[in-house]
């Protein structure tokens, strides 16, 4: 028989743990949205330069030209940067689901240790009380044919 008040904490502990690991899942897929949008800004902002660049060219302004193309060139690197970034959140985003899946899994091992316990101590219990019923009724049939002995005919 398991130590039903061990396995209690033990549940508690291991439920901690898969709140814990929930928390730092959505931690990690809220930077991987965070960074996704960083980098959507960085490209719309990579699209607005270069309309710049070609309004400028159009305009007759070609010396404003080479200043924004390379600034277009710098924010090109920048989001290869953030694409590598944003991959390396994700793996982490991906390794901490599965971290939080093993925990729920383990939660769920104990809860079924638990529930198999607690069945076990139901099924002990009546089994006890059917005993101590056909006990009873044992006693009150002998007392019931001892009584009908006793009485004279």
């Amino acid at each position: 028989m398991i130590d039903a008040k061990r396995m209690r904490t033990v549940l508690r502990v291991r439920e901690l743990k898969a709140d814990s690991a929930a928390l730092a899942l959505a931690r990690a897929r809220g930077l991987v949205r965070v960074a996704e949008a960083a980098r959507e800004a960085m490209e719309d902002h990579q699209r607005r330069i270069v309309e710049d660049a070609s309004t400028a060219q159009i305009s007759g302004e070609p010396m404003r030209v080479p200043p924004l193309l390379e600034y277009e060139r710098h924010l090109a690197r920048r989001l290869v940067e953030q694409d590598a970034r944003i991959v390396g959140l994700e793996r982490d985003a991906e390794a901490k689901r599965a971290e939080a899946e093993a925990k729920l899994r383990d939660q769920r091992v104990i809860e079924r240790v638990l529930d198999r316990a607690a069945e076990e101590r139901r099924v002990v219990v009546a089994r006890a009380d059917r005993k101590r019923l056909d006990e009873q009724s044992a006693i009150r049939a002998a007392r019931a044919r001892a009584s009908l002995a006793r009485r004279p005919e």
